[in-house]
């Protein structure tokens, strides 16, 4: 027998095998026992390869469902993430190192953008809806007024005193002759 078995392959185990097994054997009913026991840390007993064998001949194993991860779920409470969970994670991943030479190889597989006339509309577009809804718009345009309202201040004043100082040259000289 041994000398059969060594020299004629197993079958292969097809999807419609399993079905057909799966239909003459029930698995075992998962208890709420059962879930309290393991959500309580109770170790269950020995399980020996013998056993292993055994059962693995007579049983297909449960199908695992959404219920039954539920009922486990609900007996079981998430642990709480400290702070000192997070640090030990951060420091056992280190963000990789880019090199040069994988800013080449990236670089070299995009292509650059096309910069159309309609392109730069659409980004102007943009940037001024931003500039017009937010705070830093609101700043921009108070910043543009009173450096347009400084200016021109500073040049009406330089203006009028270069007038008035020509007038009075003017009336001097007037008087003088």
């Amino acid at each position: 027998m041994d000398q059969i078995a060594s020299r004629v392959a197993p079958p292969a185990i097809t999807s419609e095998i399993l079905d057909q097994v799966a239909l003459r054997v029930a698995p075992p009913a998962v208890t709420d026992e059962m879930l309290d026991r393991i959500a309580l840390g109770v170790a269950p007993p020995l399980v020996t390869d013998e056993m292993l064998g055994q059962i693995a001949s007579r049983v297909a194993p449960p199908a695992i469902t959404g219920e039954i991860i539920d009922r486990i779920a609900s007996r079981i409470a998430p642990p709480a993430v400290t702070d000192d969970m997070l640090d030990r994670i951060a420091l056992g991943v280190a963000p990789p190192a880019i090199t040069d030479e994988m800013l080449t190889r990236i670089a070299s597989r995009i292509a650059p953008p096309a910069i159309t006339d309609e392109v730069l509309d659409q980004i102007a577009s943009r940037v001024s809806s931003h500039l017009r809804a937010g705070v830093f718009g609101q700043q921009l345009r108070e910043a543009v007024s009173a450096a347009v309202k400084d200016t021109v201040r500073s040049i009406v004043s330089e203006t009028s005193e270069r007038l008035v100082r020509e007038e009075i040259e003017r009336i001097k000289s007037k008087s003088r002759t």
